[in-house]
């Protein structure tokens, strides 16, 4: 309060007398103290009660930023502007560009004819062709979904996410064409 008297957080109410309730400093106990190293880093003493969500830090109450609907932000990362990836992004990035590698690998199977010599009869090719859609269409839709949760809408992407996004969204385009194709023949 401005006159320097104490309310409660929670109701806003005042306590009956403030002078009985103002814990003087060398009475005061505090919070119950954290383990060293998984506290807060500006104050190690205090447990977090929220970790960051860019740099996974803990953060104290006084520390934690909180901006709705539910992100936690230590100083640090509210004070600077990241250009760079987070673990998070970076990892989806990651399994973009893999689904989009075991997409590819499947359809040039499909295409160079390998495997036509394995079929002889017209529902094993029925199957097998059913088989190869899946094991493109499958990854390619997968690694474009991780894709899109790497892509931050108005922060900086990275041309990485850019191109795992497209590479995918090309072979889901591609399967969904030659399905047309065959369904035209």
């Amino acid at each position: 309060m401005p006159d320097g008297s104490i309310c409660c957080t929670s109701c806003y109410s005042q306590p009956e007398s403030s002078a009985a309730a103002t814990p003087s400093v060398s009475t005061f106990q505090g919070p119950a103290t954290s383990t060293p190293g998984r506290g807060c880093p500006q104050h190690p003493l205090l447990p977090p009660v929220a970790f960051c969500k860019t740099c996974g830090k803990g953060s104290c109450v006084t520390c934690d930023f909180f901006f709705p609907p539910n992100l936690h932000l230590c100083p640090v990362c509210v004070a600077t502007a990241h250009t760079k990836l987070t673990p998070q992004r970076k990892k989806y990035m990651v399994t973009g560009f893999v689904m989009a590698a075991v997409a590819s690998l499947a359809i040039v199977i499909m295409m160079s004819g390998a495997l036509a010599s394995i079929v002889d009869n017209p529902i094993a090719i029925i199957v097998l062709g059913a088989i190869m859609i899946f094991l493109v269409a499958v990854p390619a839709a997968i690694g474009s979904g991780v894709a899109w949760a790497a892509y931050r809408p108005g922060g900086p992407n990275s041309i990485g996410i850019w191109i795992s996004m497209i590479w995918n969204l090309l072979l889901l385009g591609a399967v969904v064409l030659l399905l047309i194709i065959n369904a035209l023949n």
